[in-house]
């Protein structure tokens, strides 16, 4: 305690910036589940076969992916429905997959803090991990049951590793490294594919050293781990990791005049996703920052989508002047904005539009100072391609040179930024740290994208009687209740909490669409996956450095 003490004493802006990113990681934590129901999340009644498998509801799961990240949401599951016998199926789903989630991304985080310090200011760093919590990818990334987002903790910590130039690799770090490329390898295909070329061409351009470290030892205990992993999942599974299973609306391919349309009239009038499913570039220019397939924060299910407050107004005058006059409603916090505005503005949706046509912008600015950077910054030039390494990746996919059809031409799926949303986050983390260099942008900076992050996800918002009690009575089921009366007054505008309340008169929040009934057995084991991750958190240097001497007891 005394050395954390001298420590803060020593080193104010580290504790104060590591206070502040502590901070927005749980709060936005938070947020993302008092707002967004995980069972309502994209192919959730699709991985919920891994749990009715995990209790013997099922023989296998007949999917493809690994068992690590849903084993370890499946345990939570069974823990807080232990502790918690009252909650309904789905309450229990959302607490512990959240919390998960929350878990695994403070894990990639404090790797990716690693990895910035091999280059940067320590409480720089803390900086832009905190801004990335708001960042639209890493809400996708925690409010989904995918294991994209087990590629982010583990591509972070494996940068971390690759990138240390000033001496050579520990036995504990060869060791670590093999654990985490294991596990990679066996996550899911497109994380595999995508992360594995990532990381193959930094090292070849970046640490070409670490090739060398890697001796024949360490080769056969990699390809003994990961061929354990790979026979276990599919014992439990039925299916070899790239036997994937595509609905058949995804049985098509699509051609290249979808990767070199572009519907430049409808970007101005109609930036929405139906009027640009034909296009590679207009999907991934509002996906990036925003949820073009309506599925998270846009979606009809979510509190993120409803009551959006409309805290600006556009009134049509012409021959005025100036040309545009601007007033404040200070009592209802409410801009209009008067002047000859175009057709556009005629729209009732005009302000969600806004939304879409800013996070537009914000992706053009993004992937073009990413290019720009590149070229200036040769040592992370891989890094600043990283997004369009994942693109070329899910292109390909689309087009079929996989030897499968994976391609909804109905919406222009599948090429959502999601799948490389981990290489977002790592990129838009590094070019921060860029910008940031520069002392006094950094403040106002970090003010705006935070500002600008909320924005396209919905806030502010005016909430109903009704959606407020959903949020009051969500907050009710955690243990931090009382704590989190901050932050719903903060982001939600609801200053009241219910607390240890066992019988609140509110109205329950209940998903639109049921979830399946649970039993909490734990029929199926995943040992050796479990066996590895107990190994790569115990493995340590003094472990290793005690092993001859063990030996010579022996």
């Amino acid at each position: 305690m005394k050395i954390y003490i001298i420590n803060i004493i020593k080193n104010p802006k580290n504790f104060l910036s590591a206070t502040f990113f502590y901070l927005s990681i749980y709060s936005t934590s938070i947020v993302f589940y008092l707002s967004f129901d995980i069972v309502l999340s994209p192919d959730f009644e699709k991985y919920f076969n891994y749990f009715e498998m995990y209790s013997g509801q099922t023989d296998i799961s007949g999917l493809e992916q690994g068992n690590l990240y849903f084993f370890l949401n499946y345990l939570f599951i069974k823990f807080v429905s232990l502790i918690e016998p009252n909650y309904t199926i789905n309450e229990v789903i959302n607490i512990s997959i959240y919390f998960v989630n929350s878990l695994i991304f403070l894990f990639g985080c404090i790797g990716l803090k690693k990895y910035l310090d091999l280059f940067y200011k320590t409480y720089n760093n803390y900086f832009v991990i905190s801004i990335i919590c708001f960042l639209p990818s890493s809400m996708e990334l925690r409010a989904s049951l995918k294991p994209e987002i087990l590629g982010f903790a583990i591509l972070s910590w494996l940068l971390y590793y690759f990138s240390i130039k000033e001496r050579l690799l520990s036995k504990l770090e060869i060791y670590k490294v093999i654990f985490l490329s294991a596990f990679l390898i066996n996550s899911k295909v497109s994380v595999a594919a995508i992360g594995g070329s990532f990381l193959l061409i930094y090292v070849f351009f970046n640490n070409r050293v670490i090739f060398e470290q890697i001796k024949i030892k360490h080769l056969v205990v990699f390809a003994l781990i990961t061929t354990s992993l790979l026979i276990e999942n599919y014992n439990l599974n039925g299916q070899f990791i790239n036997e994937v299973n595509h609905n058949e609306n995804y049985d098509n391919r699509a051609d290249l005049e979808f990767f070199k349309n572009i519907n430049t009239k409808d970007l101005k009038n109609n930036p929405n996703r139906y009027f640009h499913s034909d296009s590679f570039l207009s999907i991934t220019l509002f996906d990036t920052f925003n949820d073009f397939f309506l599925i998270y924060w846009n979606s009809e299910y979510t509190e993120l989508n409803k009551e959006r407050k409309d805290f600006f107004r556009i009134v049509k005058r012409t021959n005025q002047q100036p040309p545009i006059k601007i007033n404040f409603d200070k009592e209802n916090v409410i801009f209009t904005f008067s002047g000859d505005f175009d057709e556009r503005w005629d729209d009732e949706k005009y302000l969600n539009e806004t939304r879409m046509r800013f996070s537009f912008v914000t992706s053009v600015i993004f992937y073009v100072l990413l290019i720009i950077y590149s070229f200036i910054k040769k040592n992370f030039r891989v890094i600043f391609l990283g997004p369009f390494i994942g693109m070329l990746i899910i292109s390909f996919s689309a087009l079929g040179y996989f030897g499968t059809n994976n391609f909804d031409p109905l919406i222009g799926d599948a090429v959502k930024t999601y799948y490389y949303s981990f290489l977002i986050l790592i990129s838009f983390s590094v070019l921060l740290s860029e910008i940031i260099n520069f002392e006094f942008l950094k403040k106002i900076f970090g003010l705006i994208l935070i500002l600008l992050f909320l924005f396209f996800i919905g806030f502010p918002f005016t909430y109903s009687e009704s959606t407020q009690n959903d949020i009051i009575y969500k907050n009710s089921l955690l243990l931090t209740c009382e704590l989190n009366r901050s932050i719903t007054d903060i982001f939600f505008g609801i200053r009241e909490a219910l607390c240890g309340n066992d019988n609140l008169d509110i109205n329950k929040a209940v998903p639109v669409k049921p979830t399946r009934n649970l039993t909490y057995n734990i029929s199926k084991f995943p040992y050796v996956n479990i066996l590895f991750l107990i190994a790569y958190f115990i493995f340590s240097e003094k472990l290793i450095s005690k092993i001859p001497s063990i030996r010579k007891k022996l």
